[in-house]
């Protein structure tokens, strides 16, 4: 249903910021949050869909991804801060 929202999560082995440059050549696709952890965020939008992910490092020799992908038609500016929350509470 494009109405809904999906998400998966991934940890594979690599380098933070070549999975970063394998997602998106485009640097304006992506912005950084240095929080507890440093996330790269990329943005992309593809027809009716976007996909958003988040990057960081996470264990030695590891990157964590989350993703999440959605109607853009849908995108409301709270759907933001929630993917920002979800990202946030990985430790």
């Amino acid at each position: 249903n494009r109405d809904n929202i999906y998400g998966n999560i991934s940890i594979v082995n690599g380098d933070l910021n070549d999975l970063t440059k394998n997602i998106t050549k485009d640097n304006d696709n992506t912005r950084t949050i240095d929080e507890d952890y440093k996330w790269n965020v990329i943005t992309l939008n593809e027809d009716e869909e976007t996909n958003k992910y988040y990057l960081r490092n996470y264990s030695e020799g590891k990157v964590l991804i989350l993703k999440f992908s959605y109607n853009r038609g849908k995108e409301k500016n709270s759907i933001k801060v929630v993917f920002d929350n979800i990202a946030m509470s990985f430790k």
